[in-house]
Parts: structure tokens; C-alpha cells; sequence
């Protein structure tokens, strides 16, 4: 299991980018998801587990589960047609 969340992660990091705007403010912080997906991985709901503090930061955590649109196919060992769990985005300016 611990490969197939690797995956999941490395998946949605590659659609990290933070703006230019929130950057120029200084804007750092952590943003908590919520995410459902389908056994296929597609990415079904995604929302906003805790608040980095920054609107901009929590758009576009979301903004990265939308450009994603799915993740890595639940491993057999998962018998649920529908899997959620939550992972964590870190935007920093460095």
C-alpha cells in the first residue's frame, strides 16, 4: 500500500505550481485533501480537509487534483470500488 500512496503523491506533485502572486506574498503553508477516486484511480471528489490560510494555496491544491484527473489504479488488495484518504500539499517559497 505504501508504493501504490507514493505514487498517488508523486502523481498529483508533478501538478504543483504555486503562483506568481501568492509567491510575491509570501504565501506559504500546508493544505490538507480530502480525495476520492474509483478502483480505475480517477480522481471522483477532491476537497479541503484544513486550510493552508491562503485561498490561492488551497485553490490550487485543488487546481492539482482537477489537471491530474487520476491517480495510480488501486492495488488489487482493495476490495472497495471507491477508496478515499487525505494527503497533505506543502507550498514554500524555496
Amino acid at each position: 500500500m505504501r508504493v501504490w500512496q507514493l505514487a498517488a503523491v508523486q502523481r498529483l506533485e508533478k501538478f504543483k505550481k504555486q503562483s506568481v502572486a501568492a509567491s510575491w506574498n509570501g504565501e506559504q503553508g500546508v493544505v490538507g485533501l480530502n480525495i476520492s477516486i474509483d478502483r480505475q484511480g480517477n480522481i471522483l471528489f477532491a476537497s479541503i480537509a484544513s486550510s493552508s490560510g491562503y485561498s490561492s494555496l488551497d485553490n490550487q491544491a485543488l487546481s492539482m487534483c482537477r489537471l491530474a484527473r487520476r491517480l495510480p489504479p488501486l492495488p488489487p488488495e482493495f476490495k472497495r470500488e471507491q477508496y478515499s484518504f487525505g494527503v497533505t500539499i506543502e507550498f514554500s517559497l524555496y
